[in-house]
């Protein structure tokens, strides 16, 4: 019977003096919220879907954290991919963006942005810039410039977040 209390009474020692880990929030206002790099594969592309998704991993600075990993999701309307170099760019018209860390995670929008087509020879090679919001409807913004390829079989996004 004494064993049994002992470990009862260890028990409820250790259920009620462990604490969880938790990382403070990082303020959306914490300047530079974002800077580094991502890397990912496009999803879905908008004739299939309705919408471009992409998913990437990104590494760089979150809010204090100079060397910090997360993961972005983005979903975004376009106009129609040029064809050629000569061919105005694609303009972006909108979106939704998610970031997920241990530190900060939130959802905003993709406001604006353009897809230029840079590699001529295959079509396939497009130059990204997008304004990306950090709150709805706020003054604070990021901007993504980046490369899609559509060359391999599931087409790869790589760039810049500042």
């Amino acid at each position: 019977m004494k064993k049994a209390v002992a470990v009862v009474a260890l028990g409820v020692i250790f259920a009620l003096g462990s604490a969880t880990a938790q990382a403070a929030p990082i303020p959306l206002s914490f300047s530079p919220l974002l800077s580094g790099n991502v890397s990912g594969i496009e999803l879905c592309p908008q004739f299939i879907c309705g919408v471009a998704v992409f998913t990437m991993g990104y590494q760089g600075q979150i809010g204090p954290f100079r060397n910090a990993a997360g993961i972005i999701t983005t979903a975004l309307n376009h106009g129609p991919l040029p064809i050629s170099e000569s061919d105005d760019p694609a303009t972006i018209v909108g979106g939704k963006w998610e970031f997920h860390s241990l530190f900060l995670n939130f959802k905003a929008d993709v406001v604006t942005g353009q897809i230029d087509l840079i590699d001529g020879s295959n079509g396939k090679k497009f130059h990204i810039t997008a304004e990306l919001s950090v709150t709805p409807g706020g003054p604070a913004t990021l901007h993504f410039d980046g490369t899609l390829d559509h060359t391999p079989a599931i087409p790869t996004i790589k760039g810049s977040i500042h």
